[in-house]
């Protein structure tokens, strides 16, 4: 049992956005214990959407992905990314 299991606090909220869903799968598979995954999005505007419903805690988009990918994604100010804190983007 985890610490978020036990109720001392809540997992932090994910998005992932990555066109592959194999991608998604390990990820989702890896990460899905200690974070409450919040959506999955295929393209960068569906992430952008997800991102402004959700407002995750952590967001994992592919940087070359439909739409503009992971640059576009973490620079849309509709997305809130000024305002959470860091971000990283990888290749």
């Amino acid at each position: 049992m985890t610490d978020h299991d036990a109720g001392k606090r809540p997992a932090p909220s994910l998005l992932i956005a990555d066109d592959d869903p194999v991608v998604y799968a390990v990820l989702a598979s890896q990460l899905g214990p200690s974070f409450d995954i919040v959506g999955y999005a295929h393209d960068t505007d569906e992430a952008i959407a997800l991102a402004v419903k959700h407002r995750p805690d952590v967001a994992i988009i592919d940087i070359d992905m439909p739409g503009g990918g992971g640059v576009r994604g973490s620079r849309d100010p509709r997305a809130g990314a000024g305002d959470r804190g860091r971000r990283a983007v990888g290749g």
